[in-house]
């Protein structure tokens, strides 16, 4: 099913920085846009670290410093390989997880409603915070407190698979 999240990192700057990517790994499937918190280095029983990859796990409304899944749309199961739309394409658990780094006051992206815990886009322009499962949720105002939240700019169409879909732009405000 095309069920899944996309996210367009439409203007972002872990284009260009490489230290703004790495590689997550986590013990559940994770959806492209979801939000993540990055954890430990890989490491092996002697404290050595083994690669570049970290322990991720899905965001909460009390996190900050998340991370972005945006991992390419590869598709490792058959049925991922057999569309070319990226919403049939998730990240599987244990598997690699391409995520980028999201800069304040700087960084936009384009996401469908699929990445929102009610699976429905915010109606107005305002706020999205982060909830239970790296979810996004509408707000009415910016939280308070240090949380990773995002302004509403604005909303469009875009073509992806056969059909238009329609996505919101966020701006990252706080990470």
């Amino acid at each position: 099913m095309n069920d899944h999240g996309y996210v367009n990192l439409t203007s972002c700057a872990a284009w260009d920085i490489d230290s703004m990517n790495r590689a997550g790994i986590c013990a559940t499937a994770i959806d492209n846009g979801t939000m993540l918190v990055c954890g430990n280095i890989a490491k092996d029983d002697d404290d050595a670290i083994t690669g570049y990859e970290f322990a991720v796990t899905p965001a909460t409304a009390a996190s900050v410093h998340c991370w972005i899944a945006r991992t390419p749309e590869v598709g490792i199961t058959v049925e991922m390989q057999t569309h070319a739309d990226p919403r049939h394409f998730y990240n599987l658990a244990g598997e690699p997880i391409s995520i980028k780094y999201l800069l304040p006051h700087i960084d936009c992206i384009e996401v469908n409603a699929e990445t929102f815990a009610s699976k429905a886009l915010p109606t107005t322009e305002g706020f999205v915070t982060v909830t239970t499962n790296g979810k996004f949720v509408a707000a009415e105002s910016a939280p308070n407190g240090n949380v990773t939240y995002f302004s509403v700019l604005g909303f469009k169409k875009v073509a992806v698979g056969a059909e238009m879909m329609d996505v919101v732009i966020l701006q990252c405000e706080n990470n």
